[in-house]
C-alpha cells in the first residue's frame, strides 16, 4: 500500500508506505511516479523482489540551449535511481536515464532513448539466479512507436565482457556496459515494451551481476514520453 504525502516546492514527490507502527519514506523527483513494490514467494520457495515506477518526459524537459545547435544530438532529459529492493536473499539496484533527440529534422515526431540498467547480488550462502529490468509505455504516455533497441538478440559473455549498448539514431550515443554469463531479452510487439534478464545456472555466490538495455521510441511531435519501468531478482 502506498500513500503520497505531497509534492514540495523543489518538485519532489514524497511517499509513505506501511502502517502507523512501521513505515518507509521514499522521495522521488516530480517526473517519477511510484507504482508498486512487490515481494512474491513462489511455490518452490523462491522469493522474487520487484519495484515499478513511471517516468515522464516531454518537450518541456529539453534544454533550450541545445536548440540553437545545428547538428542533431542526444541530450539527457532526466536520470535517477530507484530505492534498493532487498530482503534476506539479496538485493537489486536499478537506475535509468532518458535522452531526447534534439534537432531531429522530423516535423511529425519526437524521439526518446531510455537507458535502463540494474545490478543485483545474493546474500550468502545463497546464489543469485536471475535479475531482470523491464520497461513499457505507461498509460499517460502519448502513443509510442518502435525505432530501435539493444541488445537485439540474446547474448553471452565471459565475466565481464564490455559491450556498447547506445543506439546511433540521428546522432551518436555511446553507453558502455558489461555482460557476464547470459542476457536473455524479450522484445514485445507493443512499442516501448522490452525486458532483459540476466540468468545463470547454478547461480553466482557473493558477486554482483548487471543487466541493462536501451531502446528508442517516437511520439507525436510535442507529445509526452512516459515509461513504466521495474525490476526483479531471485536467489536460491
Amino acid at each position: 500500500m502506498k500513500k503520497k504525502i505531497y509534492i514540495d516546492a523543489a518538485g519532489l514527490r514524497v511517499y509513505e508506505f506501511g502502517t502507523s507502527d512501521m513505515s518507509d519514506i521514499v522521495v522521488l523527483p516530480a517526473t517519477v511516479e511510484f507504482e508498486s513494490a512487490t515481494y512474491e514467494v513462489q511455490a518452490d520457495g523462491k522469493v522474487h523482489m520487484g519495484t515499478e515506477v513511471t517516468v515522464v518526459f516531454g518537450e518541456a524537459s529539453r534544454s533550450p540551449s541545445f536548440r540553437a545547435t545545428n547538428a542533431s544530438s542526444w541530450t539527457q532529459t532526466g536520470a535517477d535511481c530507484l530505492a534498493r529492493s532487498s530482503n534476506r536473499t539479496g538485493w537489486i539496484d536499478q537506475c535509468w536515464t532518458v535522452y531526447g533527440l534534439l534537432n531531429d529534422r522530423d516535423g511529425a515526431r519526437d524521439f526518446y532513448q531510455l537507458d535502463n540498467r540494474a545490478t543485483a547480488k545474493s546474500a550468502l550462502p545463497l546464489a543469485l539466479q536471475e535479475a531482470i529490468v523491464w520497461g513499457e509505455a505507461s498509460s499517460t504516455s502519448s502513443p509510442q512507436s518502435w525505432i530501435d533497441w539493444f541488445p537485439r538478440e540474446d547474448m553471452t559473455g565471459s565475466c565481464p565482457t564490455s559491450v556498447d549498448i547506445g543506439i546511433d539514431f540521428g546522432a551518436s550515443l555511446t553507453l558502455n556496459r558489461s555482460i557476464s554469463e547470459n542476457w536473455d531479452i524479450t522484445k514485445y510487439a507493443t512499442p516501448g515494451k522490452f525486458q532483459n534478464r540476466w540468468w545463470y545456472t547454478p547461480g553466482v555466490w557473493g558477486s554482483e551481476r548487471s543487466v541493462s538495455y536501451t531502446n528508442v521510441v517516437a511520439v507525436p511531435q510535442g507529445g509526452i514520453a512516459a515509461f513504466r519501468i521495474g525490476n526483479s531478482f531471485f536467489a536460491w
